[in-house]
């Protein structure tokens, strides 16, 4: 039987990047993440790479033997760092505190100064902003938006800015990278509370996390899940499966215009290897796009095309 294409969906209301908070990420070491929000998946390529993932040996079984994503993989694509604790989140609600409030609403206010409802005002994606151990991650940046667009009376974030507004813009943008990203869930634009305490807690603690070995993790989980094939959408960092995709197997790689080849002094000669695939690309073969050409390549490769 062959399996039907797979859906997937990362956040689409990650806040838009300002130079000013880059301190804050370097801090954290994420400040590569920046690079990879709007990429756009190929859901076939996903597919026919799903349909090869083996659940008992986390490997893609091809014609002539397995290969797999690793850890050095993820550190050279991404520039996550591999060194560090291990990611452990913790969704049990604080404590409640304060009459009016409920321990998620308190945490969230004490550090960003905003306060989600959890009943009614639902976000543009008609979901509450708080409820069931998941934050809106729309309701939020729609909330950092208003604050620092002029048109709602709005003060623009600049080098001027108040340290603590840098603040709570970085921690926003990166809920919205980490969580809906690097981290998606298959509810859209919804983050689990369960990443609020570690990225609105402290930046040294942030920064002493392996951010690629959680990564990694978590690609292993989604594609263990969606191997079923009853399952019909995929959760997951899979712009990563598919840059490694690319990587490995270069014959389905889109070709990058040469006019836009690095050079010694392009920006990001010296980020994440991944940006190479960042931007426009072109494809020679548009059959390379279809989920049967993806199939059948797959089907008849060998050693030497790996």
């Amino acid at each position: 039987d062959a399996y039907h294409i797979v859906r997937y969906r990362g956040t689409t209301n990650v806040l838009e990047w300002n130079d000013v908070i880059l301190p804050f990420l370097k801090r954290a070491r994420l400040d590569s993440i920046r690079h990879f929000n709007g990429i756009k998946v190929d859901r076939q390529l996903i597919t026919a790479m799903v349909e090869r993932w083996g659940k008992e040996t986390h490997c893609f079984n091809f014609r002539e033997g397995e290969c797999t994503i690793t850890l050095k993989d993820i550190a050279i694509l991404t520039d996550l760092p591999i060194d560090g604790d291990v990611v452990c989140v913790d969704s049990t609600a604080p404590p409640k505190v304060v009459v009016n409030m409920s321990g998620w609403q308190h945490f969230i206010w004490t550090v960003t100064g905003l306060c989600p409802p959890e009943k009614g005002d639902n976000d543009a994606d008609g979901n509450p902003p708080l409820s069931k151990g998941q934050v809106s991650i729309t309701w939020l940046t729609a909330e950092i938006r208003r604050k620092h667009n002029p048109e709602f009376g709005g003060i623009p974030l600049t080098e001027e800015s108040s340290e603590r507004d840098k603040d709570i813009y970085a921690r926003i943008y990166i809920l919205g990278m980490i969580g809906g990203v690097f981290f998606p869930m298959k509810s859209n634009n919804l983050i689990s509370n369960s990443w609020l305490k570690i990225i609105l807690g402290s930046w040294d603690d942030m920064g002493n996390l392996s951010w690629a070995s959680a990564c990694l993790a978590q690609l292993y989980r989604s594609l263990c899940n969606a191997s079923a094939r009853a399952v019909k959408e995929i959760d997951g960092a899979m712009f990563i499966v598919q840059f490694w995709a690319w990587e490995h197997l270069p014959w389905i790689a889109p070709k990058v215009d040469p006019d836009k080849e690095w050079g010694p002094d392009h920006p990001l000669r010296h980020e994440a290897y991944g940006c190479r695939w960042l931007g426009e690309t072109t494809c020679d073969n548009l059959g390379a796009h279809k989920l049967e050409e993806y199939r059948r390549r797959l089907d008849h490769l060998w050693e030497a095309e790996v």
